[in-house]
């Protein structure tokens, strides 16, 4: 059994993948089969938590958001009953609950999303293998609501090591075009992942490869933005027609997107900003994955805007939970615009 929350093979009794969907094995790699949704989402819920335990009461109005609080906490005990059935025997404490609380005993049970949440290496993202508990629907508002922020922020966490990895394994043709791939998974707009493939197909003549990639790439731009590729795109497309038709191909160069830098660059060609950790003020320090969820979202969305800078989520997160100075903040990172929430 693959090791993947740094528990000994030896005590971790189930092994539990949140990436690509649900997927619960046994110590033999057998599936076990939860015969709720609910039962999935609560296990998924905790188990992805760590050892914090979450209250009965925040559990009940996450799931079973459309009903008074008495039968919330009745189907959180019922659903609760159905997962220790299907743990079985062997799932004996594998949740530890209280009066008021659940939790997760996580030397019992391996799962991918902590081992890629605390891996240094960028090879933890070998992990993800695709969205966040993809498929899973319970329909709940709040559910929903939490599943979308933290789909949102493994997603770019994802992005991150992979861009990680494609600079790590430039020079290995294979690995570049596999790692272009998944980032194009997560984000099929990315024309300069696109070049990378294209350019790769080049190299080896591979011409009728490299121009279905291109013709990928025109139809999602036209299908989700209604343009055209960028010149650059279209010069690439060009230059391999030409070669298809006769000319060699040109000695191998690999190329890789540069990472944006961490601030704006001093050239004042195009305008800039920062978007801060936004407050929490339910008052509740378990609310704060929507907040930083929200921040994130935006920094993605607005990163999408080729004439617009936006400063990376490590530089701004280094200001969270301390006080700032909007312009303070707008001079250290060299920005014209400062955003907050």
């Amino acid at each position: 059994m693959v090791d993947l929350s740094g528990a000994s093979d030896a005590m971790a009794v189930f092994q539990l993948r949140l990436f690509g969907g649900f997927v619960l094995s046994g110590g033999d790699d057998t599936a076990v089969v939860l015969s709720s949704k609910k039962a999935a989402a609560l296990l998924a819920y905790l188990a992805h938590h760590g050892d914090r335990p979450v209250s009965r009461a925040k559990l009940a109005a996450l799931l079973w958001s459309d009903r008074g609080e008495a039968q919330a906490r009745s189907s959180l005990r019922q659903t609760l009953s159905v997962l220790r059935k299907a743990l079985g025997e062997p799932g004996k404490g594998v949740i530890r609950a209280s009066a008021q609380e659940l939790s997760i005993d996580h030397q019992a049970i391996a799962v991918d999303t902590a081992a890629f949440k605390s891996g240094s290496d960028p090879a933890a993202a070998e992990l993800y293998l695709g969205p966040f508990l993809d498929g899973l629907d319970v329909r709940s508002p709040l559910f929903e609501e939490w599943l979308g922020q933290e789909r949102a922020r493994l997603a770019e966490r994802a992005a991150r090591a992979f861009t990680a990895l494609l600079q790590q394994y430039q020079h290995d043709r294979e690995k570049c075009l596999a790692y272009a791939a998944k980032l194009l998974a997560l984000d099929p707009l990315r024309e300069d992942m696109h070049r990378l493939v294209m350019h790769h197909h080049q190299q080896q003549g591979r011409w009728n490869e490299a121009i279905r990639q291109y013709q990928a790439c025109r139809n999602i731009l036209a299908a989700e933005l209604a343009v055209e590729p960028e010149a650059e795109t279209q010069n690439l497309y060009q230059e391999i027609m030409q070669q298809r038709d006769g000319a060699a191909p040109p000695a191998p160069a690999p190329i890789v997107p540069e990472p944006k830098p961490a601030v704006l660059r001093q050239d004042g060609q195009y305008p800039a900003i920062a978007v801060m950790p936004f407050d929490n003020l339910a008052g509740d320090p378990d609310q704060d994955y929507f907040a930083d969820g929200i921040t994130e979202d935006i920094i993605t969305e607005l990163s999408r805007f080729p004439d617009l800078f936006v400063v990376a989520r490590n530089s701004t997160f280094s200001y969270k939970d301390r006080a700032f100075d909007l312009h303070a903040v707008s001079r250290e990172l060299g920005v014209q615009y400062v955003l907050k929430g």
